[in-house]
């Protein structure tokens, strides 16, 4: 048996076993971001602690995996704290659907002016997004006297 043929046949050996134990899918996407109540409290200590990515995975779970976008909102704001413009998207999009857009509009401009120099597309898309909701918000709105 030449070299090539052996290391042929030990890959086809490798990947039948990975299909083997190949893990069964969750039920649903929210399944993935759903934290069991130990690691819910072990990614609390640790993003209380300033670990972004504990905050965003606290953030995940509540958002994407429980539906509650008021619960993900503070995680989110500690997750933003590391510079990440696409955490800082997901916050500024988070706070436009989740709030008054009044009561939300100068942080979300204070996040897109923060993700301006790291990513300036990323900020021109979120400035789109403040201003179609301040069209809706506007539209709602009482007129003055």
């Amino acid at each position: 048996m030449s070299l090539v043929t052996a290391a042929g046949v030990l890959v086809l050996l490798a990947v039948g076993g990975l299909m083997l134990m190949k893990p069964q899918k969750p039920s649903s996407s929210a399944t993935v971001y759903t934290l069991d109540t130990i690691e819910l409290a072990r990614q609390e200590a640790l993003a209380r602690g300033g670990d972004c990515s504990a905050a965003l995975q606290l953030a995940h779970h509540y958002s994407l995996g429980r539906n509650q976008s008021a619960e993900a909102i503070p995680w989110l704001r500690l997750a933003s704290k590391c510079q990440s413009p696409s955490v800082m998207a997901e916050l500024a999009m988070l706070l436009l659907g989740a709030e008054p857009f009044p009561a939300v509009e100068s942080e979300v401009l204070a996040l897109t002016a923060r993700m301006a120099p790291m990513d300036p597309q990323q900020a021109d898309a979120v400035r789109a997004e403040v201003d179609l909701a301040r069209k809706r918000w506007q539209g709602r709105a009482p007129s003055a006297p």
